[in-house]
């Protein structure tokens, strides 16, 4: 038989137990939590702000001075649209010259690879990897995606990337 005094210990220590839970797993339950937020294991930036998401943007560069624009881009809207133009600035403001080789048509909820539908080459005084590029998507419907994008290496994920052969400065 059992001591009242050991089954009183126990009853209180499962109370306590019971009555901690939702405090100690309440810690990542609001709404504002970091575990709430959304994650992108890649090097890019992404945008989710208007009705065409752009994930994963980076620039891979073959060589200082040149590199081509990775992203896929998604339009989530009911209506199709597609990328129009792109403008960049190295991290002084100057202008880089941009060449979108063909508009990149964007059905709605369709998965586009920019380097692979609408390749977009840039080159200039500061496209070399761990520098930062302005990068302006301008999309048929009027909205314009503006980031700051990473510069990286054609290497690890990217060595399959087509690249600009000669930089242009």
């Amino acid at each position: 038989m059992q001591h009242p005094t050991h089954r009183l210990r126990r009853s209180a220590v499962a109370l306590v137990v019971a009555a901690a839970l939702p405090v100690l797993s309440g810690c990542a339950s609001n709404f504002s939590s970091q575990v709430q937020q959304p994650y992108t294991p890649g090097v890019g930036v992404y945008d989710k702000t208007g009705v065409v998401e752009a994930f994963n943007l980076v620039i891979v560069s073959g060589q200082e001075g040149s590199g081509t624009l990775v992203a896929s881009l998604l339009n989530t809207g009911d209506a199709p649209d597609a990328l129009t133009g792109v403008t960049a600035r190295n991290e002084d403001g100057a202008p880089l010259e941009t060449q979108l080789r063909r508009d990149a048509r964007l059905a709605p909820d369709r998965l586009v690879q920019l380097h692979e539908d609408a390749p977009v080459t840039i080159t200039g005084d500061g496209v070399r990897p761990g520098y930062f590029v302005e990068i302006s998507l301008q999309f048929r419907d009027g909205d314009t995606i503006t980031r700051q994008v990473p510069v990286q290496d054609q290497q690890g994920p990217y060595a399959d990337v087509d690249t600009p052969l000669t930089p242009q400065n």
